[in-house]
């Protein structure tokens, strides 16, 4: 019963730091919503990049037309943000897949030392193998990123499996990425071994 009635706490204690941040966290990303066309996105490999009015909540989508990589076909947009190192970040993203049936779609955060988003290393990405008819969460991802990190290159990214080469056309939809006050580790104790020495039920 201890060891619950901790677990309870600690999980209350950063879903407390994880509210406290996200009240005034501001969106990274350039353009998010597409309510100003595809301005801030590159295309990452082959096929087109256009802006359509089919929206989540507000008029307004990426839309991305996959293009040969290999044996399967890909659809990617990228955007460079400026970050912190050591900070945590929370992102999400919406996807709806128009037409071909995508192996996987993702946000992905790629990590850089350099401030132009060169020399990259995957940070963390969220992803669905599974689609409705409509728009889908991309959504729960966090970060923490490197002690050397000045940038990340932030890719919208849908694939299809390898050996398919059908076409496919995705939309993409309130992508967000904001500084986040989480806590990802407190201190060793983990609860595993037993050991309890590090907590106590007396408030300072």
């Amino acid at each position: 019963m201890v060891k619950n009635a901790y677990s309870i706490i600690v999980i209350l204690l950063i879903s407390a730091f994880l509210g406290a941040g996200a009240a005034d966290a501001q969106n990274l990303v350039t353009n998010g919503d597409f309510t100003s066309g595809i301005s801030g996105w590159h295309l990452v490999g082959r096929g087109a990049l256009s802006h359509d009015a089919d929206g989540t909540g507000s008029a307004g989508s990426l839309q991305a037309e996959g293009g040969l990589a290999g044996n399967a076909t890909q659809a990617v947009a990228g955007q460079c943000i400026s970050v912190s190192a050591s900070q945590g970040y929370t992102f999400r993203a919406s996807v709806r897949a128009v037409s071909g049936v995508p192996s996987y779609c993702r946000i992905a955060l790629f990590e850089s030392e350099r401030s132009d988003c060169r020399w990259l290393d995957l940070g963390a990405e969220v992803r669905r193998t599974t689609f409705s008819a409509g728009w889908d969460d991309l959504s729960g991802g966090t970060i923490l990123t490197a002690s050397g990190t000045s940038s990340i290159e932030l890719r919208l990214h849908c694939a299809t499996a390898e050996g398919d080469q059908q076409a496919i056309l995705v939309r993409f939809d309130a992508v967000i990425v904001e500084a986040a006050a989480f806590v990802t580790e407190i201190f060793s104790d983990d609860f595993e071994s037993g050991g309890t020495a590090n907590w106590s039920s007396t408030v300072p």
